[in-house]
């Protein structure tokens, strides 16, 4: 069994002394934490490009209702700015299931600290 996220973030220190006790090297723990806060921000970055990325696909349904033209240069450039967004998208998916992957590893070289 590895050690949780929120008990490494809690108790880094711990943790830490735990891998020393047991003769593992304690710097996976900074790696650990390293790509849980490189997970998170990424997680945050995906969050806000999604929402913007609904406003514009909003603002695109909105343009076309009231009257433009499905085919003008107005909904032509809402259509690639959410393109480019969607393409960020993408971007931070693939990096983020890196990440994550690295972090699992990570954690499954952590042991777990003696009890007290």
């Amino acid at each position: 069994m590895s050690v949780g996220l929120q008990r490494l973030r809690e108790e880094p220190d711990v943790i830490r002394k735990g891998a020393l006790d047991k003769g593992e090297d304690p710097s996976v723990v900074d790696a650990a934490l390293s790509l849980d806060e490189r997970r998170r921000a990424l997680l945050a970055e995906g969050d806000g490009l999604k929402a913007e990325r609904n406003t514009a696909s909003k603002r695109i349904g909105e343009a076309i209702r009231g009257g433009a033209d499905p085919n003008g240069a107005d909904v032509a450039e809402l259509k690639a700015a959410s393109t480019r967004v969607g393409e960020r998208i993408d971007a931070i998916d693939a990096e983020l299931a890196t990440v994550e992957a690295e972090l699992d590893e990570a954690l499954l070289r952590i042991p777990n600290p003696a009890d007290p």
